[in-house]
């Protein structure tokens, strides 16, 4: 099912699937976003019994963009906890009941605001977050992430040591963190890293460990073709290689040529396993799938 989204583009707000044994309708409470558009902020399925009222809180993110960071349904009561009811775009089995999930915000740069610590179920307490910021980037001097969030009272200082390596060579200077950890630095931390090609040149990390390297650490990885000549890792593991690890993969079309991955296993194909994906129209003839 669809509803509009900047004028004449569809995208999906519910997808299932099984036989069309009944229907399912699908309601959604639309807020602006960027002026015009309108996102959806609250999607349930099921007879439209009911008016359910969102109220969103927007905050600006970079200048002029105005993104929603806090909703909830019924009455304002609390502006800490975050309610949310949220859909399975994908799932092997019915939804039968409705996740309720749960987030605190926090400041991020300034004035916009990031969740920090999300969860689901009732809230029977209430739940304080605490966060370590360390900076990323020097260059940039004043962007702070988050490296360690923890809930409870704040009963101990937490040391947060982060050791950092170097990610895609050709930038040169960035650093990424790799292991955090909290309490003091009684001991250096060497952390090792198994990089692997993606896209000819550019590495990404497949494995990361900390301690002395005291076993060579093989990393084994089944690529998949991907828009023709790319490598997408689909599998990876480490250890000896002591068997073959066969990756099957159903492929389905986009845009054209294009083909993407719509299921991926691992083992010996010992039964056909059909997919069947519901598409929607996007942006007038693209199609994309909103199940598999």
């Amino acid at each position: 099912m669809n509803q509009c989204y900047r004028g004449t583009d569809r995208v999906p707000v519910l997808s299932w699937y099984g036989p069309y044994t009944s229907v399912i309708v699908v309601r959604t409470v639309y807020q602006c976003y960027r002026g015009t558009d309108r996102v959806p902020v609250l999607s349930w399925y099921g007879s439209c019994t009911s008016v359910i009222v969102v109220q969103t809180m927007l905050s600006y993110f970079r200048g002029t963009d105005c993104i929603p960071v806090l909703s909830w349904y019924g009455p304002c009561t609390s502006v800490i906890v975050v309610w949310t009811v949220y859909q399975m775009l994908s799932w092997y089995k019915p939804c039968t009941s409705v996740i309720m999930v749960g987030t605190v915000y926090q400041c991020y740069c300034g004035t916009d605001r990031v969740p920090v610590l999300s969860w689901y179920g009732p809230c029977s307490s209430v739940i304080v977050v605490r966060t370590v910021y360390q900076c990323y980037r020097g260059s940039r001097g004043t962007d702070r992430v988050p490296v360690l969030s923890w809930y409870g009272p704040c009963i101990i200082v937490i040391v947060i040591r982060t050791v950092y390596q170097c990610y895609c060579g050709y930038h040169g200077t960035d650093r990424v963190p790799v292991l955090s950890w909290n309490g003091p630095c009684t001991r250096v931390f060497l952390v090792r890293t198994v990089y692997q090609c993606n896209r000819r040149t550019d590495r990404v990390p497949v494995l990361s460990w900390y301690g002395p390297c005291t076993s060579v650490i093989v990393v084994r990885t089944v690529y998949h073709g991907y828009r023709g000549t790319d490598r997408v890792p689909v599998s990876s593991w480490y250890g000896p290689c002591t068997s073959v690890i066969a990756v099957r993969t159903v492929y389905q079309c986009y845009r054209g040529t294009d083909r993407v991955s719509v299921l991926s296993w691992y083992g010996p194909c010992t039964s056909v396993i059909v997919v069947r994906t519901m598409y929607h129209g996007y942006r007038g003839t693209d199609r994309v799938p909103v199940l598999s």
